[in-house]
């Protein structure tokens, strides 16, 4: 029996790194599988595919899968179901790994969504700005060079402050417009060619009335249109950088107004 023992644990030993590398693998290809749904429009089905590996990333991955789903259509009251559903698994991530930057920055992006689904007087009472923030500056402390991170606290600030104004943003968030355009810079520097973010960057920028921001937010949207999609998320970015692009070249306010409330606000 003792030998018997022996060999099994033997065999065990003998196999496991192979068991690991096969795991590995599996994986590898599940999250592959997961990408390219992704990259084809397939975004629930891309979370479903990723929610199987169980880990946190994965969980990230899915968080952002089910979001985009939401941000390519109109958030209508529909899009309330898909938004908890990310958040859920935003935080669920962290549940298994708190230091998953993907998982804060998503989780940040839900309740940002939701925020704009619920109206902001709303948001504001059910706290989720500033716990957005926090998830934010979290992500931030580990990892203070990632463009995403960056992007998405640029797009906190800069919203914070078209929703309440300069004054009552600084006041009860400590919002800014140089913050939010900060980061945003900071992220384009290190990225120069990620069309997502010239999409988010050149719209909240679009929303103010400040003439010089508009003028950077065209040459933001010009560089934003010359760039090829590489994903149907992308292609989706290019089309409405397009769009508002052309509103702010036919320098129409009322033309401009329905273009950014359009890609904005509930419908």
């Amino acid at each position: 029996m003792k030998c018997l023992v022996y060999i099994l644990v033997l065999a065990w030993v003998q196999l496991s790194p192979v068991l690991a590398q096969s795991s590995a693998a599996d994986q590898s290809a599940q999250l592959g599988y997961s990408q390219r749904l992704y990259d084809n429009g397939h975004y629930l089905s891309a979370a479903n595919a990723a929610r199987e590996l169980g880990t946190a990333s994965a969980h990230a991955f899915a968080a952002r899968s089910v979001l985009s789903h939401v941000v390519s259509r109109d958030l209508d009251a529909s899009a309330a179901l898909f938004i908890a559903e990310g958040e859920a698994d935003a935080r669920y991530a962290l549940v298994l790994d708190p230091d998953c930057v993907e998982a804060r920055v998503q989780l940040a992006v839900a309740l940002g969504l939701k925020a704009r689904l619920i109206g902001h007087v709303r948001a504001h009472f059910n706290g989720l700005a500033t716990e957005s923030k926090a998830h934010l500056d979290a992500a931030l402390a580990r990892a203070p060079d990632d463009v995403w991170v960056l992007s998405v606290l640029g797009g906190w600030h800069l919203e914070i402050v078209r929703v309440a104004g300069p004054d009552l943003a600084k006041l009860l968030y400590g919002a800014s417009q140089s913050a939010g355009i900060g980061f945003f810079e900071q992220a384009l520097a290190a990225e120069p060619d990620n069309l997502i973010i010239r999409q988010q960057y050149g719209l909240l920028l679009g929303a103010t009335s400040d003439p010089g921001f508009r003028r950077r937010a065209e040459e933001v949207l010009v560089a934003a249109t010359s760039l090829s999609p590489r994903s149907h998320f992308e292609k989706d970015a290019h089309k409405r950088a397009g769009e508002l692009l052309d509103a702010l070249r036919q320098g129409d306010p009322a033309r401009l107004a329905e273009v950014v409330k359009s890609q904005i606000e509930p419908c």
